[in-house]
C-alpha cells in the first residue's frame, strides 16, 4: 500500500516528498551556514553554535517526520486530496501518537542489525515486515480516533473549507458529495434508518465505505 501513490498518484507522492525535503532543509539552513561561516572565519566559537543548531535542527526533523509519516498511508485512502492537504492529515492524526510509532521505529533497530550483518540479505524478510507494521500502526491510529476514512475527511475538510476559504477552493459537485457524505456519517452513527433512500451508494471518499 506504501506504493500506491508512487504508482496511481506520483505528481502527489512527489510533491510530498518534495515538501518534506524543502521544509528539513530550511531546518538544517542555520545550523548549515552557521557551521560554514564559522569554518571559513576560523572562528570555532561559531562552529560549536552551528553544531548545536544542527542538533536542535535535527530533533525539529524528527519530530516532522512523525507528524508526517502518514501521509502516503492517506494518500491512498483520499487519492483526491492535494499534497498540503495530506501532510496537514497526517499532522492532525498523529496528534499524541508520535512517540508510539518512534518507539515502533526503534524496535526495528536490532533488526536491521542483523540484516546488515547479512549483507542486507535479511532486509528481504525486514523490509516487508517493517512495511506491515507500520500500515497496521496506521489502522490503528485511524480505530483509535473512532472513525472511518469518510467521516474523518468530512470533518477535516468541513473546518478547512470555512476556516480557510481563500486558500482551498472546490466545487459545487464536491460540497454537494461532502454534504451526502455527512449524511450517510450521521446515519452510522445514530443507526437510523431514515435518509438512505436519498443517499447514493458506492465509494465515497475512502475504501470500504458503501451502504
Amino acid at each position: 500500500m506504501i506504493y500506491y501513490g508512487f504508482k496511481n498518484q506520483p505528481e502527489k507522492a512527489i510533491l510530498i516528498q518534495v515538501y518534506q525535503t524543502l521544509l528539513y532543509f530550511a531546518c538544517m539552513l542555520p545550523g548549515v551556514a552557521c557551521a560554514v561561516l564559522g569554518i571559513a572565519m576560523q572562528q570555532y566559537g561559531v562552529v560549536g553554535v552551528g553544531g548545536i543548531l544542527l542538533a536542535l535542527s535535527g530533533i525539529v526533523i524528527m519530530y516532522l517526520a512523525l507528524a508526517f509519516s502518514q501521509a502516503f498511508y492517506l494518500l491512498h485512502d483520499f487519492p483526491d486530496a492535494s499534497a498540503q492537504a495530506l501532510l496537514k492529515m497526517s499532522a492532525k492524526i498523529m496528534k499524541g501518537y508520535k512517540f508510539k510509532l518512534f518507539c515502533l521505529l526503534c524496535s526495528f533497530i536490532p533488526l536491521l542489525l542483523f540484516a546488515f550483518l547479512s549483507f542486507g540479505i535479511g532486509l528481504l524478510w525486514v523490509q516487508p515486515y517493517m512495511n506491515a507494521a507500520t500500515a497496521e500502526f496506521f489502522l490503528e491510529v485511524m480505530r483509535a480516533r473512532e472513525i472511518s476514512p469518510c467521516v474523518f475527511w468530512v470533518c477535516y475538510m468541513d473546518e478547512v473549507i470555512w476556516k480557510d476559504k481563500a486558500s482551498v477552493c472546490w466545487t459545487g459537485a464536491f460540497c454537494r458529495h461532502i454534504i451526502l457524505a455527512w449524511q450517510r456519517a450521521l446515519v452510522m452513527t445514530k443507526g437510523d434508518d431514515r435518509g438512505k433512500r436519498n443517499v447514493p451508494t458506492g465509494r465515497c471518499f475512502g475504501p470500504g465505505f458503501r451502504r
